[in-house]
């Protein structure tokens, strides 16, 4: 238009439109029209061309925010939340909390948007601490994972009192990334939080944001992608500013909704920490409340009064038919939840706040799975099949994956009927179309590995040899689960012929199932185990702390000084630190043979490394002083109690064996230097805890 100049305030409109668009050439192209302009860029434009670039080359948003710099254009709050969301996409931990110090030093206030991102960079953190996903490279011990574990959590926590002491409320985001913190970090506080959060009913609605729009976000976001995908659902507006106030009323801490992301982050993490039946109390609880938001949701778009919500106990028992589910609500269920899909194809998004929580709500076949690897753990057969029925029940698409989680339910138990369930697999008597893949095999041979079932193993190995079997054949996990039944057993015989096998085919077995291979000789006793070990050296896989550690274990059997050279041998291997169970063998050793300052040596050596010892260690060192009956056993009970380590049975077993043992244990008794562990009301599972990335 003739006598018309477009100024920078129009150029971030277009450049933000661009940013909900996700055009990154349009945006890069109206910027370069700026400065042909020769107009200045302000603090708004390159907060939208950060937006824009949210999927570009994490280069690129760092080039682009050194231009900033070069420019003179101050940062906002909004400037920082982009670059910290970009450091959590690509992982970069250090600048993510370098930006924030520099938030804070530039005089501005964070809001919930930069602490969700610093808690969900936490809970990415977590890999590199535990030596998982993309850092499965890094060796991490158990000391080295419980150190890092204990730091997140601590840190994670420090933010959310720093949080609150800013006045900025939590979110559902929030509580839901601090839950997976927490859980992943075996920290027993995730159960107090997720209270907290149930407590926590402030509403979720927000000012300036249409009911649809928040809706549609209640039925879509996650805790991995929800706030990422906040600034994509936002209608176009003219000014940075009514943005900011969109976004302060939608993750500013406006509302708290546990939703499905929430549920099972919290059967997870009850799971890690071993409190099963807890695990199945929160399923349970995500039946009732989405079976109660379905049927409201129906009763409100028939015009009826939903019906009052009941609490159904789960019910066990074995039928995999398709009768009534218990707990689901049954077709009130599945009619809210079509109500919810065809409401979503007409409009766009749900009509009604129930129908939106329902949905949020709807289980899916990856919570049904998890709810599987509890009933594993517990062993709780009658309680998998009725988890598989109710996902069938619940439209769920059963596929080989799932297949593999049910028959893992009855492998874990034990049960004589696991060849059984794979030829109804391989049948389908079900009618679910579903086939047996390698995996299928390997859960039913590890439950052949429970039932000490040699026999049976080796024709299902023969069945995946014979030419006209559809699959490929065995892989590594096949001969790894069949050298633990050989060392069951011990049967070298057949490993060694498996061995044969193995390498006949071709397959290149990771070092773990060497181990496993190792395994069956030294659980045979058998002198074999020196030569495979020596052949690992010479030839590869090279043997990693387990192998040492099993040949540790064999050479403290046969009472063999040879543990001595192969314990310095493990000391000099570069990238190989041992770990408190290499010690304990070792310490082991040195009690057997009542030498004294060996043991010493040893347990200030590995305090100097850094370990912790626990209830094994102090054992092997009582075991070496109990005959004596020297002071050094009420040491030994003072450096317990000190490292907060209660002796167990077996500790007052090794003494009792003793005359100078017992009197040493009455005068610790008398002299109230045993220690004795608290009760907590969270120990329910402290004896089976989960170690995560195995």
């Amino acid at each position: 238009v003739p006598g018309l100049r477009p100024d920078i305030t129009m150029f971030n409109t277009l450049i933000g439109c661009c940013s909900l668009l996700g055009d990154e050439s349009q945006a890069a192209f109206f910027v370069e029209e700026v400065k042909e302009l020769g107009l200045e860029p302000d603090v708004h434009t390159y907060n939208s061309l950060l937006n824009a670039f949210a999927d570009a080359p994490y280069e690129v948003l760092l080039k682009t925010y050194e231009d900033m710099l070069k420019r003179k254009v101050s940062p906002n709050r909004r400037t920082y939340n982009s670059l910290m969301l970009a450091c959590q996409k690509t992982g970069d931990y250090e600048r993510a909390f370098q930006l924030f110090e520099e938030l804070k030093r530039d005089g501005l206030t964070p809001d919930a948007v930069t602490y969700n991102t610093l808690f969900v960079m936490c809970r990415d953190r977590l890999d590199f601490v535990l030596g998982v996903g993309a850092h499965s490279n890094l060796r991490r011990n158990r000391e080295q994972k419980d150190v890092g574990m204990k730091a997140v959590a601590e840190l994670a926590m420090a933010l959310l009192v720093e949080m609150e002491e800013c006045h900025i409320l939590p979110n559902t985001f929030t509580y839901n990334a601090l839950l997976g913190v927490l859980g992943r970090c075996h920290d027993v506080r995730v159960f107090d939080l997720f209270e907290q959060m149930k407590q926590d009913t402030r509403s979720a609605a927000a000012p300036n944001v249409t009911d649809d729009l928040m809706l549609t976000w209640l039925t879509n976001a996650t805790s991995s992608g929800g706030a990422a995908a906040l600034p994509k659902l936002l209608p176009p507006v003219h000014t940075e500013e009514a943005v900011d106030e969109m976004l302060e009323g939608w993750v500013a801490g406006k509302g708290v909704i546990p939703n499905l992301d929430t549920f099972s982050t919290m059967i997870d993490a009850a799971k890690r920490l071993g409190m099963l039946d807890k695990a199945i109390m929160y399923y349970t609880e995500l039946k009732t409340r989405a079976s109660g938001a379905a049927a409201a949701a129906s009763a409100s778009m028939s015009g009826a009064s939903p019906p009052p919500q009941q609490h159904h106990q789960h019910a066990g028992g074995s039928n995999r038919g398709m009768g009534s589910v218990s707990g689901w609500g049954g077709q009130s269920m599945l009619s809210g939840s079509q109500s919810i899909s065809n409401t979503t194809a007409t409009s766009g998004a749900p009509t009604n706040a129930n129908a939106a929580t329902a949905a949020a709500l709807r289980p899916t076949k990856a919570v049904f799975q998890l709810v599987l690897e509890v009933c594993a753990l517990k062993q709780d057969r009658a309680r998998g099949f009725s988890v598989y029925t109710e996902a069938r029940q619940f439209g769920i698409q059963i596929d080989v994956e799932f297949m593999n989680a049910l028959l893992n339910v009855v492998a874990e138990c034990g049960d004589a009927t696991i060849i059984e369930e794979l030829d109804n697999l391989k049948n389908d008597r079900d009618g679910i179309n579903v086939r047996p893949n390698i995996d299928s095999y390997n859960v039913v041979l590890k439950g052949c590995v429970k039932l000490g079932n040699l026999q049976g193993a080796m024709k299902l190995f023969e069945e995946l040899c014979d030419p006209q079997c559809p699959l490929p054949g065995p892989d590594a996990v096949t001969y790894a689960t069949l050298f633990d039944l050989c060392a069951l057993n011990r049967d070298i015989q057949i490993a060694s012929e498996l061995f044969t096998s193995m390498k006949q085919r071709a397959i290149s077995a990771p070092v773990r199932t060497y181990c496993r291979y190792l395994n069956v000789f030294v659980s045979a006793g058998d002198p074999g185990a020196v030569g495979v070990f020596e052949e690992m050296k010479r030839y590869g896989p090279q043997p990693n702390l387990t192998a040492y550690s099993m040949m540790l274990t064999y050479y403290l059997q046969r009472k063999d000084n040879a543990i001595l050279a192969l314990f310095d041998d493990l000391k000099s291997r570069a990238g190989l630190e041992p770990d408190i169970r290499v010690f304990n063998v070792v310490l082991d050793y040195a009690g057997m043979k009542q030498d004294h300052n060996r043991a010493l040596r040893y347990f200030e050596e590995l305090k100097t490394r850094g370990l912790s010892p626990d209830v094994e260690t102090f054992n092997a060192l009582i075991k070496c002083f109990a005959p004596s009956g020297s002071s050094m056993v009420h040491k030994i009970f003072e450096e317990m109690a000190d490292c907060k380590v209660a002796p167990d049975h077996v500790t007052f077993s090794i003494l009792m064996q003793h005359k100078a043992g017992c009197s040493s244990l009455a005068a610790a008794l008398e002299q109230q230097l045993v220690y004795v562990k608290p009760k907590s009301q969270h120990d329910e599972g402290a004896d089976r805890m989960i170690t995560d990335g195995n």
